[in-house]
């Protein structure tokens, strides 16, 4: 149980302080966008609020877990979106406390309802370090104690830039997040993420939707997910999705470091009412890891001054 938290003071201290964080990677952002994409802000074109939890490698202590709530709508007139974020991440003793503001402006290209939608999200991180959950191989070490005396909680200003298009049956988007967030110990590198996916309708009851994720954070090994869903009668999803590292750079010496990111996900959600949607993920891990599960609850109401001519299904 202990040595997730040796692992991950030593995480924090590589390098002379200079060791880079990486994103938590999750599964119910194919749910709500918004999460990895300021662009995304009053895509519905109503009022939404969302929350999730992800809880990672369950049964160990002090591994990965995220909770999050998420709102979002669109001012009269259908152009601005606009939207909030709140996000707490934990890893044994480091955590970050997260807010952000977001502002998107939409572009409609065409009678089909085609848009092109710029967003920004501005706000603050604060980064914290529990030392009493901090374990040592030596501690006895004047090194540990250093390190461990100068460990000291930071709030940064960050901000989030993104880009999105969507019709009705197709969208693509490009984002990038953590552009200031520069803490002195486990820094926030910056994180840019390509989405794109598509509806193919088999009937009038069931849909298929494509989709993909590609996470590049200029450090480590690029991520990439494949997810295929079902929609039934506009109600139901079933999906099912596969995560992997992908050999883009060449100084990654061995395919094996990729694998071990291998994990494989059930991904579902239902309409409990037509505004209350339940989401449920269950990612296996390929890596000998334990199983991680994610939860998310969203609410939807319909602004008065607009109603969407067609279904929002991304």
């Amino acid at each position: 149980m202990k040595k997730l938290h040796i692992i991950t003071l030593l995480l924090l201290l590589y390098g002379s302080s200079a060791y880079a964080q990486q994103d938590m990677s999750y599964s119910q952002y194919v749910f709500n966008t918004l999460a990895i994409n300021p662009a995304y802000a009053g895509y519905k074109e109503a009022l939404n609020a969302h929350v999730f939890t992800r809880l990672q490698w369950m049964g160990v202590d002090g591994t990965p877990k995220i909770y999050s709530a998420i709102v979002d709508g669109v001012a009269a007139g259908r152009n601005v979106g606009w939207g909030g974020q709140f996000a707490m991440e934990t890893l044994g003793p480091y955590s970050v406390f997260s807010a952000y503001g977001t502002y998107a402006y939409r572009l409609s290209l065409n009678t089909r309802e085609d848009r092109l939608t710029f967003g920004l999200s501005a706000g603050l991180s604060y980064q914290q370090i529990d030392r009493n959950k901090l374990q040592a191989y030596d501690p006895t070490s004047l090194d540990y104690w250093a390190y461990v005396n100068n460990l000291t909680s930071e709030a940064r200003p960050d901000f989030r830039f993104g880009v999105y298009y969507d019709t009705p049956f197709f969208y693509a988007g490009l984002s990038v997040t953590n552009i200031f967030a520069n803490f002195t110990y486990a820094k926030r590198i910056p994180h840019m993420y390509l989405t794109a996916g598509g509806l193919i309708t088999l009937s009038e009851s069931v849909s298929l939707k494509p989709t993909m994720l590609i996470r590049e954070d200029f450090k480590g090994p690029t991520n990439g997910d494949v997810n295929l869903f079902a929609i039934f009668i506009d109600r139901i999803w079933v999906g099912a999705g596969y995560r992997t590292g992908i050999p883009f750079k060449g100084n990654l010496d061995s395919i094996d470091k990729l694998s071990a990111t291998n994990a494989v996900a059930f991904i579902t959600e239902f309409y409990v009412t037509p505004s209350l949607r339940v989401g449920y993920s269950y990612d296996h891990n390929l890596n000998g890891w334990p199983s991680t599960h994610e939860i998310g609850v969203s609410y939807t109401v319909t602004q008065r001054f607009h109603r969407s001519v067609t279904p929002r299904f991304f």
